[in-house]
């Protein structure tokens, strides 16, 4: 973050000081805050995927898949998409109804008065709020822990480097730096993943003889597979390592009374409880975090007409990929290569870097750290809000 980020703050404005030379444009307060209301389905599918792209979208997908298995991954990637499809109905609505507003409050005023204006102000300053807090919360800590950065440091740094190229550019240079940014996600998942199920640099070991060095290697799905369910398989009373901290053997989401809520306690089954549970809080709980949360509505106001919806679909199907190659890579192989992590740790949402560092060594936990999660799911995520939230009302 500390190289990538300040890049950023001077490219970002660049590019929107060469858009309004050489393509006529100029920065008024209503191109400032809306991006002409001209973007094009790539652009606008690009930051659907930047913004719905949080620190929990990288760090707690994996968390889900250490603790349910394959089941976890797909709730968590199906279960936060589903909003951003509907939302796509919404962004028609608002081209053909309020092609000239600049916040979803404005519609509210409009249509039911102001008494309903001040209650969802409130809900989008509280969604605001939370969700920031979450994402530099979570960037932090989690930058903290696999770089040794002082996560007091790492908390000002984040929302510091956002806020100058969102003056300087305005809303056309956070949709420049969304672009990049995931550009540079998806870079990283496909390095994660193919070292995750392709590379295997463990050394040959003779067939029938054991081997004399650890494999911290996966190489293959079949490898994992064989991986998990053994790892499954294990009595961590007979092994001994019950009261071993970080030990993750046995079934999968146990149950207080020794057993599994996942079918035969495997990693590599769809029936599992926990995981439809948890799918259907995730389903739920989302529709109030897109809906009230300004920064999808502000993609739909500066979004084309004709390219509105195409956008919100495409953003929705591109992003489910996210969550579900990061948790099903990282995630899974945190428990096939038996990765020291406590349920506290996975939490906080350690897997990645964790599974990363062993894999590729402590290089491999700084550079998923900062390649792929938090300096880069934060900045592209909360700008718009930030922009448009306090916009005077008619």
């Amino acid at each position: 973050m500390r190289s990538v980020a300040p890049a950023f703050a001077d490219v970002c404005p660049l590019c929107r000081q060469l858009e309004g030379k050489f393509s006529n444009v100029k920065m008024t307060s209503e191109h400032f805050n809306t991006a002409g209301r001209d973007v094009k389905t790539g652009l606008t599918a690009a930051v659907i995927v930047s913004q719905w792209t949080w620190a929990a979208t990288l760090l707690q997908s994996s968390n889900v898949a250490w603790n349910f298995g394959i089941s976890g991954p797909f709730w968590y990637a199906a279960g936060a998409s589903i909003q951003v499809l509907l939302f796509g109905v919404l962004a028609i609505e608002v081209k053909r109804k309020s092609p000239n507003c600049h916040t979803f409050l404005e519609m509210v005023k409009a249509r039911w008065g102001k008494a309903a204006h001040f209650l969802f102000t409130y809900y989008a300053f509280a969604t605001n709020l939370i969700v920031t807090s979450m994402l530099i919360l979570g960037g932090g800590d989690c930058m903290a822990a696999t770089s040794g950065m002082n996560v007091y440091l790492a908390s000002f740094l984040i929302p510091i480097t956002v806020l100058t190229y969102t003056v300087m550019g305005g809303l056309k240079a956070t949709f420049l730096a969304s672009y990049i940014h995931t550009a540079i996600i998806f870079v990283g998942l496909v390095l994660f993943v193919t070292w995750t199920y392709v590379i295997n640099d463990c050394p040959e070991t003779p067939f029938g003889q054991i081997p004399t060095e650890q494999c911290n290697s996966i190489g293959s799905a079949s490898a994992m597979y064989e991986r998990l369910a053994f790892i499954s398989a294990l009595d961590p009373v007979k092994i001994g390592t019950s009261a071993t901290p970080g030990a993750h053997h046995g079934p999968a989401a146990p149950d207080p009374d020794g057993g599994s809520f996942n079918r035969g306690g495997s990693y590599l089954t769809m029936l599992s409880l926990s995981g439809l549970e948890f799918g259907v809080i995730n389903i739920v709980g989302n529709f109030g975090t897109v809906f009230v949360d300004q920064s999808y509505w502000q993609s739909a106001i500066a979004a084309s007409p004709a390219s509105a919806h195409k956008g919100y679909l495409l953003g929705g199907l591109v992003w489910f990929t996210i969550p579900f190659a990061l948790a099903t890579s990282l995630g899974l192989a945190g428990n096939a290569l038996n990765v020291k992590l406590s349920a506290k740790e996975a939490g906080r949402g350690l897997v990645p870097p964790a599974s990363a560092s062993v894999m590729m060594g402590q290089g491999g936990g700084n550079l998923r750290d900062h390649l792929t999660p938090v300096p880069l799911a934060h900045p592209h995520t909360k700008p718009d809000p930030d922009l448009t939230l306090t916009w005077p009302q008619p």
